[in-house]
Protein backbone atom coordinates (compact mmCIF):
# COMPACT_ATOMS: atom_id res chain seq x y z
CA UNK A 1 0.00 0.00 0.00
CA UNK A 2 3.07 2.68 0.98
CA UNK A 3 4.43 1.68 -2.47
CA UNK A 4 1.48 2.33 -4.18
CA UNK A 5 1.03 5.81 -2.49
CA UNK A 6 4.55 7.02 -3.09
CA UNK A 7 4.20 5.55 -6.80
CA UNK A 8 1.18 7.92 -6.77
CA UNK A 9 2.34 10.59 -5.22
CA UNK A 10 5.58 10.75 -7.74
CA UNK A 11 3.43 10.92 -10.49
CA UNK A 12 1.23 13.79 -9.37
CA UNK A 13 4.74 15.53 -8.24
CA UNK A 14 5.67 14.84 -11.99
CA UNK A 15 2.30 16.44 -13.19
CA UNK A 16 3.08 19.26 -11.35
CA UNK A 17 6.51 19.80 -12.24
CA UNK A 18 5.48 20.40 -15.56
CA UNK A 19 3.29 23.01 -14.71
CA UNK A 20 5.13 24.55 -12.28
CA UNK A 21 5.88 27.85 -13.77
CA UNK A 22 7.25 30.38 -10.89
CA UNK A 23 10.17 29.70 -9.12
CA UNK A 24 8.10 28.95 -5.83
CA UNK A 25 6.29 26.18 -7.40
CA UNK A 26 9.32 24.69 -8.81
CA UNK A 27 11.08 24.48 -5.64
CA UNK A 28 7.92 23.35 -3.89
CA UNK A 29 7.68 20.08 -5.82
CA UNK A 30 11.75 19.77 -5.56
CA UNK A 31 11.25 19.91 -1.87
CA UNK A 32 8.23 17.36 -1.92
CA UNK A 33 10.00 15.08 -4.11
CA UNK A 34 13.29 15.06 -1.97
CA UNK A 35 10.71 14.35 0.70
CA UNK A 36 9.50 11.61 -1.15
CA UNK A 37 12.83 10.29 -2.04
CA UNK A 38 14.11 10.27 1.63
CA UNK A 39 16.46 12.70 1.02
CA UNK A 40 15.92 14.95 4.63
CA UNK A 41 19.67 16.96 4.31
CA UNK A 42 18.68 18.04 1.35
CA UNK A 43 14.69 18.98 2.10
CA UNK A 44 16.47 20.62 5.01
CA UNK A 45 18.55 22.87 2.65
CA UNK A 46 15.97 23.46 0.45
CA UNK A 47 13.53 24.38 2.93
CA UNK A 48 15.29 27.05 4.43
CA UNK A 49 16.07 28.85 0.82
CA UNK A 50 12.66 28.57 0.12
CA UNK A 51 10.73 29.70 3.38
CA UNK A 52 13.72 32.90 3.59
CA UNK A 53 11.73 33.57 0.48
CA UNK A 54 8.52 32.51 1.02
CA UNK A 55 7.89 32.18 4.84
CA UNK A 56 3.77 32.10 3.91
CA UNK A 57 4.50 28.37 2.60
CA UNK A 58 2.49 26.21 4.52
CA UNK A 59 2.82 23.08 3.00
CA UNK A 60 6.67 23.73 2.73
CA UNK A 61 7.17 24.23 6.61
CA UNK A 62 4.94 20.59 7.46
CA UNK A 63 7.33 19.04 4.86
CA UNK A 64 10.20 20.67 6.42
CA UNK A 65 9.15 19.58 10.27
CA UNK A 66 8.24 16.31 9.43
CA UNK A 67 11.48 16.00 7.76
CA UNK A 68 13.00 17.25 11.22
CA UNK A 69 11.17 15.06 13.61
CA UNK A 70 12.22 11.12 13.36
CA UNK A 71 9.37 8.73 13.31
CA UNK A 72 7.04 11.62 12.45
CA UNK A 73 4.96 11.10 9.33
CA UNK A 74 3.56 14.33 7.23
CA UNK A 75 0.31 15.20 8.27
Amino acid sequence: MTDLLVETALRLLAAAQATAVTPRDRQTVAIARAYLAGDLDRVDVLARDHLAEHPDNDLVRRIAASARTPGKVFA
